[in-house]
């Protein structure tokens, strides 16, 4: 999770819940590490279809990146003023396509402290645009267009043979009607690999749940996570394969 990748052009392709994504990925060596030109990636899901282009850069233990791109929503579930957003109104909601361009900025720290326990915090600022009131369905929200903050700290616990998990904290910072809302939601996390293809797989899973504090006055139980699970948790699974389409050059090649 936190090691330097090798440089060359690679292709990922994830299954993501209900939904495929694929992301051509090129990455080159400055000052011995990483550094991912711009590469495109594109997620089909059930409820929306999203592409973007990212660049990133990576130096030490800290990566910056950026992301621009856009998402189609297949069920745009947004409300009028005064109209409630919990989990029963968001079942009823009449749904129609929304097409939205979104930016963002990013900054990740990956602290290993030995070979078993890590440090990865990912911190973000997102400008999307749209409707307000309109629910986010990556983070089991319901928020206003604009910029809105996000972060993820995990502290994972690694052992060779059985992946990485530990507990996990979110922090959202988003308005809703006008008014501004932080969110501090808790789970977990996992990762490891499957072993499908040997080296070049890996398997994701976090679990987040909403139990503290309010959104616009109301209980943030009532109001976070999926709807269609009728629980304030909002839960994110992949699995990874990466194809090596051009490897690192070796030591002395032209």
């Amino acid at each position: 999770m936190v090691a330097y990748q090798p440089a060359g052009t690679y292709l990922n392709t994830d299954w993501l819940g209900i939904g495929l994504q694929a992301q051509l990925e090129h990455r080159i060596s400055i000052f011995r590490g990483p550094t991912r030109l711009p590469s495109g990636q594109r997620a089909p899901e059930l409820f929306y279809y999203e592409s973007q282009v990212d660049v990133d850069v990576r130096i030490l233990v800290l990566a910056l990146g950026a992301s621009v791109g856009f998402r189609d929503n297949f069920f745009n579930l947004a409300f009028q003023p005064g109209q409630p957003v919990d989990y029963q109104a968001r079942r009823h909601a009449d749904s129609h396509n929304a097409l939205v361009g979104f930016a963002e900025a990013r900054a990740t720290l990956g602290i290993p402290f030995n070979d078993y326990v890590a440090l990865v915090s990912l911190f973000g600022a997102r400008f999307e645009g749209g409707g307000d009131r309109t629910y986010d369905w990556r983070l089991g929200i319901v928020r206003d267009s604009g910029v809105f903050l996000h972060s993820d700290s995990a502290l994972v616990f690694h052992n060779r043979q059985l992946g990485g998990i530990g507990p996990q904290v979110q922090v959202l910072s988003y308005n809703l009607d006008g008014r501004h809302n932080t969110q501090i939601n808790y789970g977990f996390v996992y990762s490891g690999r499957l072993g499908l293809r040997r080296r070049y797989d890996a398997v994701l899973l976090s679990v987040l749940f909403g139990l503290t504090g309010t959104i616009n006055g109301e209980p943030t139980s009532r109001i976070f996570g999926d709807h269609y699970l009728k629980w304030p948790v909002a839960i994110q699974a992949g699995y990874r394969i990466v194809w090596e389409l051009q490897g690192p050059r070796k030591p002395g090649s032209d």
